[in-house]
């Protein structure tokens, strides 16, 4: 994976996620998954993530990835910090 498919796999989750295709976008993240909100929540499975997605209470969802902070080293694992507006 290349940098630039790496930023389009990012942009590909926003908008599954924006557009309520939940289990499309939790397919991106690894089964033992890593992901959190430091004052929040923290999944360690993609199961517990997907409800995070399907719980939205409604809200519109709209991802804004933080480019700078794209970190990708040219294997199967990268991150990237966003901010998740409603």
């Amino acid at each position: 994976m290349t940098k630039d498919e790496f930023k389009n796999m990012l942009d590909s989750l926003a908008a599954d996620w924006a557009q309520r295709k939940n289990d499309k976008a939790a397919g991106f993240f690894a089964s033992d998954i890593k992901y959190g909100d430091p004052t929040r929540y923290q999944f360690t499975s993609r199961a517990d993530l997907l409800a995070l997605f399907k719980n939205d209470e409604g809200y519109d969802q709209r991802t804004i990835w933080k480019l700078r902070n794209h970190q990708f080293t040219g294997s199967p694992m990268g991150k990237a910090q966003y901010r998740r507006g409603v």
